[in-house]
């Protein structure tokens, strides 16, 4: 059964694997991220996140623009999954949001270029991150190719079956045409699977997915916002680093 989460819950459900993995934020950190949503107990995490070298300017330029905190539910939501508060974002407002990125690791030379690149939409989003600005070019953590773009992006699968540790999905896979990016054909994919994070899953429920791990069980709602944003994102840009 799909469930609404506090903004740290869901953001520590995004952010804990990569974490894991030591592709950003501070070390030492994943014992809080699982306080918090398992015992619900949030605030070591909403700390642990605020140290995020790309997550927090995200959420915080969102936030900005709307007059929210930047832990509020629809802001971490649009940052991971997309909602209406990534609209209206201009390419000068972006411009300076790059600059922030520059301050906490972004190469001054590749913010240039994306500069000069912007799309007249563009989206404050973990996906535009991603593709546009390249994943793991604000940490140097990993190479901004397509199988860790694919990894990186937060993607809806089907699940098949549920075992143990593990589930079977069909997954869309991020494909390479022309000088862009879209979401290929169904493909069968082993994804890691923590029960404790979820309840009552089973087969035909669709589940967010991020560096090979289940996320949450997405509601409809979630899964249409999530299917949109994919779309408007991957149709307005060039990709420069697949």
């Amino acid at each position: 059964m799909p469930r609404d989460y506090s903004g740290v819950e869901l953001c520590s459900r995004y952010s804990r694997v990569p974490n894991s993995l030591g592709f950003c934020g501070p070390s030492d950190v994943q014992d809080s991220f699982l306080k918090c949503i398992l015992e619900k107990e949030c605030d070591d995490a909403r700390s642990s996140l605020a140290k995020f070298e790309g997550l927090y300017p995200y959420l915080d330029f969102i936030s900005g623009k709307h007059g929210r905190d930047p832990f509020d539910p629809e802001v971490v939501e649009a940052y991971w999954l997309g909602n209406k508060l990534l609209d209206g974002f201009s390419r000068a407002e972006f411009s300076g949001h790059l600059d922030r990125l520059v301050s906490v690791g972004l190469p001054s030379f590749l913010a240039d270029k994306l500069k000069k690149n912007l799309p007249e939409a563009p989206f404050p989003s973990h996906l535009f991150n991603v593709v546009f600005v390249g994943v793991g070019n604000i940490t140097g953590s990993v190479l901004p190719n397509i199988e860790n773009m694919d990894n990186c992006r937060v993607s809806c699968v089907e699940v098949v079956e549920v075992r143990k540790t593990a589930l079977f999905t069909k997954h869309n896979p991020l494909v390479k045409k022309g000088e862009s990016l879209a979401i290929g054909k169904d493909v069968e994919k082993k994804i890691n699977y923590d029960s404790r994070l979820f309840r009552d899953l089973s087969a035909g429920d669709f589940v967010s997915v991020h560096w090979n791990h289940a996320c949450e069980q997405l509601s409809n709602g979630r899964k249409r916002r999530l299917e949109e944003y994919t779309e408007r994102v991957l149709g307005g840009i060039q990709c420069f680093h697949a």
